[in-house]
């Protein structure tokens, strides 16, 4: 089976604070690319993003707006033979049942999916920070700030790890800790927008990167050939 991964649209109403950047018709083209050549298609989590609606603590408008403002898109994953598990910015999905794990077992390989949050122990102590200075930072943007530029660029500063240093984020080190804990042979991630692949010992750990901010990084796993590849756009 030849499976594809992507994350982090962070789909929001279309304004200056949204990171998905790309057009409708853009993006659906995307996905005719992906999915001619791939039987199924993995959603690694926050697709939306309802901590940045214009209303401080409204998550579930935020989320409902972002729906109606990408309807296209929406309609067209729904459509899709795909699997989700939710994210940190998403996380409202589990209300519809839209889990944080999911576990594949195919043609021999167990495969599990998780969004990657969890996997960095300052995660969870700073989500309930992060919330309302990301709201700030979406607000000073949507008046054309660039508080919102200057936050994602800080949040690059503290997740990525440029190849040359050699030391991988934190997301990697703990989502890899837990690949050595588990019986899973490839474990896909999102989260930190830093597009990885990493042959451990215990399996694979496998980033999908981003599909905002103008990028559109995703995953092809060919699980006969027990194979991760990672991909960008259309090539």
């Amino acid at each position: 089976m030849r499976i594809a991964a992507l994350s982090d649209l962070h789909l929001s109403t279309p304004d200056g604070a949204c990171a998905f950047t790309h057009t409708v018709d853009a993006f659906l083209a995307f996905l005719d690319h992906v999915e001619a050549d791939h039987d199924l298609l993995l959603l690694v989590g926050d697709v939306f993003d309802h901590d940045v609606g214009p209303r401080l603590g409204d998550r579930r408008g935020a989320l409902r707006d972002a729906r109606l403002a990408w309807a296209p898109v929406v309609d067209r994953l729904a459509r899709t033979r795909c699997l989700q598990v939710h994210g940190n910015h998403d996380a409202l999905l589990e209300e519809e049942g839209v889990p944080a794990t999911l576990h594949l077992d195919v043609d021999g390989l167990r495969i599990t999916l998780q969004h990657g949050h969890r996997f960095n122990p300052l995660g969870d102590a700073i989500e309930p920070i992060k919330r309302p200075v990301k709201w700030i930072a979406a607000r000073d943007q949507r008046k054309g700030g660039r508080l919102g530029d200057l936050l994602y660029r800080v949040n690059d500063l503290l997740t990525q790890s440029p190849p040359e240093r050699g030391r991988p984020s934190a997301t990697q080190r703990g989502a890899i800790e837990a690949l050595r804990r588990s019986s899973t042979d490839i474990l896909i991630c999102g989260h930190d927008h830093t597009p990885a692949i990493v042959q451990t010992p215990f399996g694979i750990y496998a980033n999908s990167g981003t599909c905002g901010y103008g990028r559109l990084d995703w995953l092809s796993v060919d699980t006969r050939e027990r194979a991760v590849t990672l991909r960008s756009g259309l090539d």
